[in-house]
């Protein structure tokens, strides 16, 4: 999921580095467009589209894991019930 996350955010990010470069050549002798308020708010809302679409898989992965740590959990209390209930014999 980390390689998915780190993708996701490259584009993002990407596609707001490109669109200030654009831009930026619009405005001969311009400084460094990624200190204007433009460009944080592009950025602000390049985070937040990743957020969001990656919000529904990471939620996922939770859930998944949730559901395996509770098996794991059945799993090992049914084997220890059982050891004890050998012993009673």
């Amino acid at each position: 999921m980390a390689i998915e996350d780190a993708l996701e955010l490259a584009n993002q990010l990407g596609a707001v580095a490109r669109q200030l470069e654009g831009q930026q050549g619009q405005q001969p002798g311009a400084g460094a467009v990624y200190d204007t308020p433009a460009a944080v708010s592009a950025l602000e809302g390049a985070l937040r589209r990743y957020e969001e679409q990656r919000a529904p898989r990471a939620m996922q992965v939770a859930e998944q894991s949730l559901q395996v740590g509770e098996h794991a959990c059945n799993s090992l209390l049914s084997t220890i019930v059982w050891r004890l209930a050998m012993t009673w014999q």
